[in-house]
Parts: structure tokens; sequence; C-alpha cells
């Protein structure tokens, strides 16, 4: 874990975080201790997850696409690792594209089907 400057919390939501400790004890580490500083880790993360929902979430899937597509030009090797994972994975469905872009460089499914 990085140090960084100290953070101030409110006490509401220092007692939040202590409160739900335990829950994330439970669920994270099957009800071994967890560090205050891990529950807090964990609670940024998937809060500025679910504000990233808020913000582009909503929107069409053009929105999507476009931030997508503009991500993938800022840095290309993280996006396209990324939906590499995933279509190895099998979280991605390639199918119904496989021979449009096979006739994009001249291979047909029946060219594909004689290769060794």
């Amino acid at each position: 874990m990085i140090k960084y400057r100290k953070l101030r919390l409110d006490a509401d939501a220092y007692a939040a975080l202590v409160a739900f400790q335990g829950i994330a004890e439970h669920v994270v580490e099957q009800g071994e201790h967890m560090e205050i500083e891990a529950v807090l880790g964990l609670a940024v993360r998937m809060g500025l997850d679910a504000m990233l929902r808020d913000l582009i979430g909503q929107g069409d899937a053009q929105l999507l696409l476009k931030t997508i597509e503009g991500l993938a030009r800022d840095n290309p090797a993280a996006v396209y690792g990324f939906v590499l994972d995933r279509l190895r994975a099998g979280d991605l469905e390639f199918g119904h594209f496989v021979e449009a872009w096979r006739q994009i460089i001249g291979k047909s499914d029946a060219e594909t089907e004689q290769e060794p």
C-alpha cells in the first residue's frame, strides 16, 4: 500500500466506514480481519465506479461507443488488451461480425475451412 498525504473524513463518514468493515471482512476476506484502510480503498474504488456509471452509464449506446473509442485512441494497448481479455474469457460475443471482417481481408468461410 502506498501512503499519501492524510485525508480527513467527517465523523459520520468514518462511523459508516467502521460499521461497514464487518460486511467487507465477511464478503472479501471470509470473516478474517481487514484493515480499515483496505475497507476505505474498497469503498473509494466502488464509489468512483458508481459515479462513473452515473456520468456515462445513463447515456445511449452511441455515447458509450464514442467514450471507448476515445479511450482507445489515448491508450490503445490498455483498451485493446482489455477487449482481448474479455473475448478470451467469453464475455463478449463476436460471431456476428467474423464473416464481415474476413471479407474485408479477402478471406471467405470456405477458404478458412480449407486451411490446415
